[in-house]
């Protein structure tokens, strides 16, 4: 399918689809090999896709349905605790310079920007938009969240009121508490140069994941709500579970060279087969009546993989299957002596099947599975095998 005239991409660029999705498994492919994370894979198939989705949906290409998506592994965040925190602070407090094209010196503008970050939890991009407006009388900030549109509003500690007051106070009238006057990637180096200086790593988001991880601790289950998020997974992208705890203790120790204390044997556990168990005579009538495996299993409401073990562990004996009416008038018409016979005349005489089962009066697919299980004919996997064997020689042979 060729791009029509208004279409963004170049005319020499036909099949679009074709084209993205061997860049994007290309890419898949080798992004190991460059470095790469498989979040900077995964990224680019999204883009991939999106772009193959519009394209779709305009007419010049086909569905992205084949494009295989990438696994990502399941988060591990890592956060500070309260002591490598506190050395941050430090180093935040000593910090020499003011900040570029304004009168407040670094200390107080990293020192004040780190406690707000730990106080409230907010993102660095709403924290940079907090105005002296934002925060009342009483200490209690809110704003709405620039990526979900939520507000939230959180209470802001004694200590960090005084650095933001004396930061406000070094360059009075502006707008923003925390101006950024330059680029978004220099401005986060100059916090990471000092959390390096404090024999540390991490960038400004850690303070985040930092403050979750101590709500989490100190009050369980509300690191969600600390981080305004309203599903009950997306937490576990910033709470450091190696600070929290473990789930659940370790097992008792065990010594070694020492005979091990024999198990105790565990109580019987709470099973659906014996629960149908109840129901044995009616699902034997069941079955004695014709009724589907799959109709009782609805009418016990249990699924049908448990009906087919309780039938296997019991030795309870299903019916035979039945054949269709037709299927079965045309095998009994086969067994007729004259009819058989007239079929494999018909056979050796090289007629298609579609013609014998026309002449004898039955039905195709009838005839051909009387054929199949008496050795009259070969399987369609035993021909098609049979093919492949013959293209393969040929290949062979033409290559060689």
């Amino acid at each position: 399918m060729t791009c029509p005239s208004s279409c963004p991409w170049p005319r020499r660029v036909p099949h679009l689809r074709g084209f993205l999705i061997s860049r994007c498994e290309r890419f898949g492919s080798t992004h190991a090999g460059r470095g790469r994370a498989k979040a900077t894979a995964c990224g680019q198939v999204r883009v991939f896709r999106s772009l193959m989705t519009e394209a779709h949906e305009r007419g010049w290409c086909e569905s992205p349905k084949r494009l295989r998506r990438i696994k990502l592994p399941s988060p591990n965040p890592k956060a500070w605790t309260r002591e490598e925190f506190s050395r941050i602070l430090a180093e935040c407090s000593v910090a020499r310079g003011t900040v570029p094209h304004t009168r407040i010196s670094r200390a107080t503008y990293w020192t004040s920007f780190a406690l707000a970050a730990y106080d409230t939890a907010f993102r660095v991009t709403d924290l940079k938009r907090l105005g002296p407006g934002d925060i009342s009388s009483d200490g209690l900030c809110s704003i709405a969240m620039s990526k979900t549109g939520h507000v939230l509003c959180r209470e802001l500690q004694p200590l960090t009121l005084e650095w933001i007051a004396k930061c406000l106070a070094e360059d009075p009238g502006r707008n923003l508490i925390w101006p950024a006057t330059v680029e978004r990637s220099a401005w986060a180096r100059q916090f990471t140069k000092i959390v390096t200086r404090a024999g540390l790593t991490g960038s400004v988001k850690k303070i985040r994941k930092t403050a979750a991880t101590q709500v989490e601790i100190e009050r369980p289950g509300m690191a969600r709500h600390l981080l305004g998020h309203r599903t009950d997974s997306m937490w576990r992208h910033y709470v450091d579970m190696a600070q929290v705890g473990a789930e659940l203790p370790p097992p008792p120790p065990v010594s070694i060279g020492k005979v091990p204390k024999p198990k105790r044997k565990r109580p019987a556990r709470y099973s659906a087969i014996d629960v149908l168990d109840s129901r044995r005579s009616d699902i034997q009538s069941w079955l004695a009546t014709g009724v589907k495996l799959l109709h009782i299993a609805q009418r016990l409401d249990v699924a049908q993989g448990t009906l087919y073990a309780l039938l296997r562990l019991r030795n309870v004996q299903r019916p035979a299957k039945q054949l269709p009416p037709g299927e079965k008038f045309g095998m009994e018409k086969l067994a007729q002596e004259d009819v058989r016979q007239t079929v494999l005349e018909l056979l050796d005489a090289k007629l298609s099947k579609s013609r014998i089962a026309k002449h004898v009066g039955l039905d195709r697919h009838t005839l051909h599975k009387w054929l199949a299980l008496n050795g009259h004919i070969e399987e369609k996997a035993l021909r098609r095998k049979r093919r492949r064997r013959k293209r393969k020689e040929t290949d062979d042979e033409q290559a060689s």
